[in-house]
């Protein structure tokens, strides 16, 4: 009877181990540099905040080394290619209560031996609201910018 638990007790753990749809280090790359978008819109100073929030979202998630354009494997370029700012939601006196930024990007990785790209990505699209009461304009490009970096870095550290 001992023995027959203990096996039922194996069973029951073997099936019991974590699964999850993230990989583990599947980068294609092991390092990248990202250079300054290119901006193809009226938006002053969106280049510089794009580039900062992607550099920062690769190096939080600290799969793929952020280097100088030299030292890396590869290069992240891009371009900011389109920029809006609507009205989202309304309250019941038709005011806006909600706008949304839609960012515009195209992009692609490269790497540095061969020229070989690694993907290519046309019309990305980020977007962000914010409340039009309490926060401002700043807020949604950085969400949209938030929504960007999570593609460009899925993109690049997963295979699937």
């Amino acid at each position: 009877m001992r023995i027959i638990t203990l096996a039922a007790a194996a069973a029951c753990l073997c099936g019991c181990t974590p699964y999850s749809f993230s990989g583990g280090k599947t980068a294609l790359v092991s390092s990248i540099a990202v250079p300054l978008f290119e901006n193809q819109t009226t938006e002053f100073g969106l280049p510089e905040t794009l580039t900062r929030g992607i550099i920062n979202g690769f190096v939080q998630d600290n799969q793929v080394k952020i280097d100088n354009a030299s030292a890396a494997e590869a290069v992240l370029s891009g371009r900011i290619v389109d920029y809006k700012r609507k009205a989202y939601t309304f309250d019941e006196n038709d005011h806006v209560s909600e706008y949304i930024v839609e960012i515009w990007v195209s992009a692609d990785l490269t790497r540095k031996t061969g020229s070989q790209a690694v993907w290519t990505v046309d019309r990305l699209r980020g977007f962000g609201t914010y409340k039009a009461d309490s926060e401002n304009e700043h807020q949604g490009q950085e969400r949209a910018i938030a929504k960007i970096t999570e593609d460009l870095l899925n993109r690049t550290i997963k295979s699937w």
